[in-house]
């Protein structure tokens, strides 16, 4: 890639990739601030970003665990009561 070199589109990728870092980490707060008191639910979020943050796995590796692991967890354990 010819293009790569260039020193201001570096940093203008730079700049993109941080806010879309941004703006993923403040959507998942988001989505998981009706679930801040459920132990399951913040459970499986911190394995879920302990496995794609800091293990480095692929994300549907840590899908293909958790997801059939929390589903398990619902179904011995029972729903969530509001």
């Amino acid at each position: 890639m010819g293009h790569a070199d260039l020193p201001a589109l570096r940093g203008a990728l730079n700049g993109v990739s941080a806010a879309a870092a941004g703006l993923m980490i403040a959507t998942g707060l988001r989505l998981l601030k009706p679930y801040r008191r459920d132990l399951r639910a913040l459970l499986v979020a911190g394995l879920a970003f302990v496995g794609l943050a800091l293990v480095k796995l692929p994300l549907l590796m840590v899908l293909a665990v958790l997801a059939p692991a929390s589903l398990a967890a619902v179904f011995l354990l029972g729903a969530r009561r509001s």
